[in-house]
This record gives structure tokens, C-alpha cells and sequence, in this order.
């Protein structure tokens, strides 16, 4: 089932730990909280965006405990980046993939040193992969574009739930802001003839 939302308008890998008996690493810091506020809104001549999610989280997804899932993350960049100033067409997006996937990893120690290594457990790879097209007043699109993102990072066995949820944070931000320079590229080139420039 496709769930739809209408707006209407006027690659970072933690370093395997030191061995025997060194204290672990400091966690990275935090992300900062996601927001695309600072950048320049994009400008476009059609009259409403309409928001498709094709891609819906399984039961037990890796991404539900995620404080903000990648499609969460998405729908605030087109609150936060898209303005809607035309008088007709529609903008559809659609997000046809936002999942985390976490694989467990093999231990690499072996003998003495084992018991004291902590190990990277799982490695965790995000993908955002968005579609967008403008319609007229005719069946098919006027103009379409697609962008992929893809981000993966790894835990170590003694990650405590602090620094899980940085990760988790981290990630998205770093997959966002991927997903943000593409897009933005992409609009300007293959949405030009829609993008406008607001007067003063």
C-alpha cells in the first residue's frame, strides 16, 4: 500500500579497537540535532508536492529505533527545503527505499589476546533512495530524476546504548546531508525550466 502526503503550496567506519587491556576509545560526539533550516529554500513552479512512501519499514526493522528513520529524515527536507509557488503542476516525490540493515560480524581475534579485544560486533549499512517527478496536465511526467544515498558505520562490542544512539544519529546525518547535496544538484540540473527565484 502507498501512502501519500500532499504539501500545498501559495561513508564513515569506525576503526577496529586496540588490543589487550588498552581502555576502549572515546565515543564520537553527537550529531547535532537534523535540520536543513540554514540552507536556501529551492523555489518551484508547481502548485502542490505530493509525498509518496512506497518503502514501509518491516516488523523489527533496524531503522524503527532510530530516533529520526531515514524517511522521517526525508519528509523534513521537503518541508524544509521544497516551496511550492506555482499556479499549476504537481511535484511527486517518492521514497521507494530508507532502510538501515545491520549484519553481525565474525569475531577477528584469535588466542591469547581474544577474551581482552573489543571487537567491532555488527556493521550497519543505511540506503535513501528518492524519485521525483513533475506532472502537467498530461498522464505522463514532465520531467523526472532519481538520486541514491548510502551510508555505513560499525559498533563495537562494547558499545553501551549511549553511543548506539549516536551512531544511529550520526548516520542519518551523514546520510542526509549526502542525500541533500545530490538532490540539490540534480533538481537545479534536471528541474530548471521549474526552479524560480523569488523577488524581492
Amino acid at each position: 500500500m502507498r501512502r501519500s502526503f500532499m504539501i500545498l503550496g501559495c561513508a564513515l567506519t569506525l576503526a577496529p579497537l586496540a588490543a589487550c587491556l588498552e581502555p576502549p576509545a572515546t565515543a564520537k560526539p553527537a550529531a547535532a540535532p537534523l535540520s536543513f533550516a540554514k540552507a536556501a529554500p529551492i523555489y518551484l513552479a508547481v502548485s502542490s508536492i505530493k509525498v509518496v512512501d512506497e518503502y514501509h519499514s518491516p516488523a523489527g526493522a533496524v531503522e524503527e529505533k532510530f530516533s529520526t528513520t531515514p524517511a522521517e529524515a526525508m519528509h523534513q527536507w521537503i518541508k524544509e527545503r521544497l516551496r511550492p509557488v506555482g499556479n499549476d503542476r504537481i511535484l511527486e516525490v517518492i521514497i521507494k527505499d530508507a532502510n538501515v540493515k545491520a549484519t553481525p560480524l565474525a569475531p577477528q581475534a584469535q588466542g591469547i589476546q581474544a577474551p581482552f579485544t573489543d571487537e567491532q560486533a555488527a556493521r550497519y549499512d543505511a540506503r535513501l533512495l528518492v524519485e521525483m517527478r513533475v506532472y502537467g496536465d498530461q498522464p505522463m511526467s514532465e520531467a523526472s530524476l532519481h538520486v541514491e544515498a548510502t551510508r555505513f558505520d560499525t559498533l563495537p562490542e562494547s558499545a553501551s546504548p549511549a553511543a548506539r544512539k549516536a551512531l544511529y544519529n550520526r548516520m542519518v546525518k551523514e546520510l542526509m546531508e549526502a542525500a541533500n547535496a545530490e538532490l540539490e544538484k540534480e533538481i537545479y540540473q534536471y528541474f530548471s525550466n521549474y526552479v524560480t527565484y523569488p523577488t524581492e
